[in-house]
């Protein structure tokens, strides 16, 4: 098991960040280890919803399908992702920033089940190195998509 948090605080509105993260598929537009992403079904963002992201792999790219299994607009959004025999949990909590803003902590924990399951003290060091590369391109995403300035990332910590 990999586990990793990381906070990333912006000057936009805590319903605009809940927004643009619980629709997953934005994943593309901010973590480089996802090629692509969709909706898979229709209707307003809920419990239930479900994604695909395309997520590199090593060399290989995988479907991930990710379902909402918990919806707390504004404050909390839970998605389970799951390809073959892995798995990820992404919790990702909201506050109001102390300076106005929000204040987001992604929480993630990916680990291999079954057989696989006996690589998963290998993960964390890789995990750690993709993790960080996505919390970065969501700091930039959530500067850059509301246009304002100072959004601030706090690099995560990983758990073995």
């Amino acid at each position: 098991m990999a586990r990793y948090r990381g906070t990333v605080s912006t000057t936009r509105s805590i319903e605009d960040v809940f927004d643009y993260l619980a629709e997953f598929s934005n994943a593309a537009e901010w973590d480089p280890g996802v090629t692509g992403a969709e909706r898979l079904d229709a209707g307003p963002v809920r419990l239930g919803s479900v994604f695909r992201l395309h997520v590199r792999t090593g060399v290989r790219t995988s479907p991930f399908d990710y379902r909402i299994v918990e919806y707390r607009r504004p404050e909390r959004v839970v998605l389970l992702g799951t390809h073959g025999s892995m798995r990820s949990e992404d919790t990702i909590t909201f506050e109001p920033a102390t300076s106005g803003g929000t204040t987001l902590t992604y929480d993630a924990d990916f680990r291999f089940t079954g057989v696989a399951s006996l690589a998963n003290p290998l993960l964390a060091v890789p995990f750690r190195r993709i993790a960080d590369r996505g919390l970065a391109g969501l700091h930039r995403a959530l500067t850059d998509a509301g246009g304002a300035p100072g959004a601030e990332a706090d690099a995560g910590e990983a758990a073995p």
